[in-house]
């Protein structure tokens, strides 16, 4: 399909589902749809098969914070001891990288759907369905134990919001849900926040916490294009797509992970 056929395809409302882009979708694996679901929803597996595959990916792959970060929320689903609990965040803490294993599928289906409309379309619709990590409930005791806990855990609580912001801030002038996630920044500046309060009662926070996800989705040079391609209907201009599709290659061409990484922010 040419460009300038996407005003037919929207008018038209035709749903792509191409073999290609399911493969990408498709989580696989015997009763398990590998650990993007065991991030969102870990009671779909049961919570105690969830505690069992977390420790397998932690041992596995012991520098990925998000591991023992979501392990947290299933040992307090299990109502294990808050040392084990406070344990796992703590390594969350420390780990070298956080990654919920959002954005590498993400960005390999936008690098299938960028080559023309069509394919554009079906994968930023098929990205719009994918697994959201349970980040929200991963975090209420974690904000509990911020309370509660010395300022010891309140530290690494500290290091670990702020590099879920930072990991976020440093992409956003990018797609959101490609090259980074608004709900993870957001996560992490409740979480520093918190910890932040918990450590300086007295003070006001320093500018950079006090900014939302919704700051940096404001900055997002893509979203306004997308909203005119494919939003407007009744004056749709196939040229922007085309425009939006140039500039995004060119995006994924030049992009490189570290600009998201952060190695540093470790306690």
């Amino acid at each position: 399909m040419d460009k300038g056929d996407v005003c037919g395809l929207i008018e038209s409302q035709i749903e792509l589902e191409p073999a290609e882009l399911a493969e990408l979708m498709s989580d696989g694996g015997p009763g398990l749809d590998t650990p993007r679901t065991l991030l969102s929803d870990p009671e779909r597996l049961g919570v105690g098969t969830a505690f069992k595959l977390l420790g397998q990916l932690i041992e596995s792959s012991p520098n990925y914070g998000a591991f023992p970060y979501f392990r947290a929320m299933v040992r307090n689903k299990l109502r294990q001891p808050d040392e084990e609990i406070i344990a796992d965040y703590t390594a969350a803490a420390e780990a070298l990288h956080f990654d919920a294993l959002v954005l590498p599928l993400s960005q390999e289906i936008y690098k299938w759907g960028i080559r023309d409309a069509s394919h554009y379309y079906a994968a930023t619709s098929g990205i719009a369905k994918l697994p959201i990590p349970d980040y929200y409930n991963a975090m209420q005791p974690l904000l509990k134990f911020i309370d509660n806990s010395d300022e010891n855990f309140a530290t690494h609580a500290l290091a670990l919001g702020e590099r879920l912001m930072r990991q976020n801030a440093n992409a956003s002038s990018r797609r959101e849900f490609v090259f980074w996630v608004a709900l993870e920044y957001q996560v992490g500046h409740v979480i520093a926040k918190r910890a932040w309060q918990k450590l300086h009662p007295d003070d006001a926070p320093p500018a950079e916490l006090t900014k939302t996800y919704k700051d940096f989705l404001d900055n997002d040079r893509f979203r306004k294009p997308w909203s005119e391609a494919f939003e407007a209907k009744s004056d749709c201009d196939p040229r922007k797509l085309g425009d939006l599709i140039d500039a995004e290659t060119k995006s994924l061409a030049d992009w490189r992970p570290a600009e998201r990484d952060d190695e540093d922010s470790a306690p």
